[in-house]
């Protein structure tokens, strides 16, 4: 694959290297001619006439609409195969994507889904062992082995996320590659009007056939390029939908697993119990399946899925979204029951940049939100309540961390003057701060001499220093023993948002000399 995507770019260049070489040749040409008779070639009529019928007989483009396939590809030249391979390339590889999908549709086996709401856990990994090919028994597969090490159902729906990021990431790299040849036969469709333009007007004259075949190449090749190129992008949006379309689909069969299977605090969840809110009362378990239809739902459990315990960059949105599952006495999932997310001050944001946000159950009881940090460093508590019902509430902790670093502010050190080879009075330090102003600490800050041998601690004209927890870096320095102008050169090592360096200046001036 990675080979692959190398292809169309082989082909631009290439296409790039012949083109200034066809025009040296036609160049060479006119040239030579005018060269062995110094003057314009004269014709008689009967070599006109030979010109012309030899000129009828060449492939080369002729004007009019192009009837068929083929004479648009002679009118647009030899840079229309190039437009055509990756055309082709770009189809070969969204047929590939579909085949996939449709294989996928077709191989997993209704059984498999019947076992999942009713068989055990041992008969459901036996099927879905033998069709690991597909996504769904690829996955149930995976949780039937993390289900028989840890019962938990955090760790079943870490594994389900891992499997579902990895399964995006592997489209994403044939989308990416097809996006990539979309642009390619749009770029090959301007080289091509270069180039028409380039044979109408550099030879020096402008006769009607010269006119005819530099303009059809530009116009033909530049048709060609834009059509692939929309044709390709329609594709690869067809396809992306497909793909989404199927992965959630295993996605809501691999939740019934979860739900069914998954454990709180060592006790089995009931059939779609979901995650539930503390622990789960014997009274529901002992509840007869019969009498969970014939009561009105109420909500009696609240349980997080995901976004507790999370680490966050300042201003950056958190790996994870906040998601919690409303549940009622008998440990069926409520839907349409509003839930409000509350950042409690601490200046995290849901969507549109506000620190409340209030929504509703979709079918399996579940509301989710993603949210995005604020500034400041530190611990940040989320509260999640169930409308309506002020008992069922809970909190989840998050922290924020420093961002890359932005600024390099001197805080000592700079433009002192001492006896030569003597150390300055005050170090040189500086430190380091993100965008918002917090001080960021463990980066690796580079110290060197550029002027005069000066030396640092460690005796050397160069060290390397990491910064502390207020973001400073600090260092001691001895002047050249040969009075005049000492420079250090500061740099991150780490990396950082942007290039972060300054110096300091320092002079030895002998005064103790009379």
């Amino acid at each position: 694959m990675e080979r692959l995507r190398l292809l169309p770019v082989i082909m631009l260049m290439l296409t790039c290297m012949c083109v200034p070489f066809a025009a040296l040749g036609m160049q060479d040409t006119v040239s030579d001619s005018t060269e062995a008779t110094g003057m314009e070639p004269a014709q008689s009529p009967s070599t006109a006439q030979a010109l012309t019928e030899n000129a009828s007989s060449d492939p080369q483009p002729v004007g009019g609409i192009a009837n068929n396939f083929w004479e648009m590809t002679e009118q647009g030249g030899w840079l229309m195969w190039p437009i055509y391979g990756t055309f082709v390339l770009g189809i070969i590889i969204i047929i590939y994507q579909f085949m996939k999908l449709r294989f996928d549709q077709k191989r997993t086996p209704a059984l498999l889904l019947k076992n999942l709401e009713d068989a055990d856990i041992e008969d459901i990994q036996r099927m879905a062992e033998k069709h690991t090919d597909t996504y769904l028994g690829n996955l149930v597969n995976k949780l039937c082995m993390i289900h028989k090490r840890n019962k938990n159902m955090l760790a079943l729906q870490e594994e389900l996320e891992g499997f579902l990021k990895t399964a995006k990431e592997r489209f994403e790299v044939n989308r990416s590659f097809t996006v990539l040849l979309s642009d390619t036969a749009g770029a090959l469709g301007l080289l091509g009007t270069v180039w028409g333009m380039y044979l109408t007007f550099m030879p020096g004259k402008l006769e009607s056939q010269q006119i005819i075949t530099g303009m059809g190449i530009a116009l033909v090749t530049t048709l060609g390029g834009l059509v692939v190129s929309i044709i390709l992008n329609f594709a690869i949006a067809w396809m992306n939908a497909r793909f989404h379309s199927r992965l959630e689909w295993v996605e809501e069969q691999a939740f019934v697993f979860r739900d069914r299977f998954g454990e709180v605090q060592g006790l089995a969840m009931p059939k779609h119990a979901g995650l539930l809110s503390g622990a789960v009362s014997s009274q529901m378990l002992a509840t007869p399946p019969e009498t969970k239809t014939t009561r009105p739902q109420e909500p009696t459990h609240l349980r997080i899925i995901s976004g507790e315990s999370q680490v966050g960059e300042v201003g950056m949105e958190l790996p994870k979204p906040y998601e919690v599952r409303v549940l009622d006495q008998d440990g069926e999932p409520i839907k349409k029951q509003q839930v409000s997310f509350e950042a409690n001050g601490s200046q995290i944001s849901f969507t549109d940049s506000q620190g409340f946000i209030t929504i509703e159950t979709d079918s399996r009881g579940r509301a989710r939100t993603p949210a995005k940090l604020g500034p400041r460093v530190g611990k940040h508590t989320v509260t999640v309540r169930v409308n309506g019902h002020a008992e069922l509430s809970r909190e989840m902790e998050v922290e924020s961390r420093p961002g890359l670093p932005d600024k390099m502010i001197v805080l000592s050190g700079n433009t002192q003057v001492a006896n030569p080879g003597e150390q300055l009075t005050a170090p040189f330090a500086i430190k380091l701060e993100d965008g918002f102003g917090n001080p960021v600490p463990a980066q690796s800050v580079v110290f060197k001499v550029i002027r005069n041998k000066g030396r640092f601690a460690n005796d050397k004209d160069e060290i390397e220093l990491s910064s502390d927890v207020e973001g400073v870096v600090s260092t001691s320095f001895w002047l050249a023993n040969q009075p005049g102008s000492n420079a250090v050169r500061v740099q991150v090592k780490s990396r950082t948002k942007r290039k972060l360096e300054t110096y300091f200046e320092s002079m030895g001036v002998n005064r103790n000399a009379q």
